[in-house]
């Protein structure tokens, strides 16, 4: 589907390698819900899009945070730094910007956050 809808966009004179595939995906994912919508009688689209947008705004403050700290680090332990400077100023910015999104994600009561936790471990009873 993807791949037609990118080939009927060269011909009718959309070019470039961003916008076809985007269009193409777009149609992909709207073909998609019409065929499930009717194997599965209905879809939870208002569900899955208020999900989507909390997510998102959840996500929001995670880069500003990160880069920030990226910064401060990579300008004391970057090129002139200890070896392996950069690695730590990246992996610290990573990890900061993983935390604010999942403090995030909590505060905002994200129900798919819960998903990922692990099972919990079964009881052994006691012979």
């Amino acid at each position: 589907m993807t791949a037609l809808t990118a080939l009927a966009l060269y011909h009718l004179g959309v070019v470039g390698s961003s916008p076809r595939p985007a269009i193409a995906t777009t149609a992909s994912v709207v073909a998609q819900c019409v065929i499930l919508r009717r194997i599965l009688h209905g879809l939870e689209l208002g569900r899955l899009l208020a999900a989507a947008v909390r997510i998102t705004l959840a996500a929001a403050p995670s880069p500003p945070s990160a880069v920030g700290v990226w910064d401060l680090l990579d300008g004391a332990l970057g090129l002139r730094g200890p070896p392996g400077g950069q690695v730590v100023s990246l992996g610290v910015a990573l990890f900061l910007g993983l935390l604010t999104y999942l403090g995030a994600a909590k505060l905002m009561r994200i129900a798919e956050l819960d998903q990922n936790r692990p099972a919990p471990a079964p009881r052994l009873a006691r012979c």
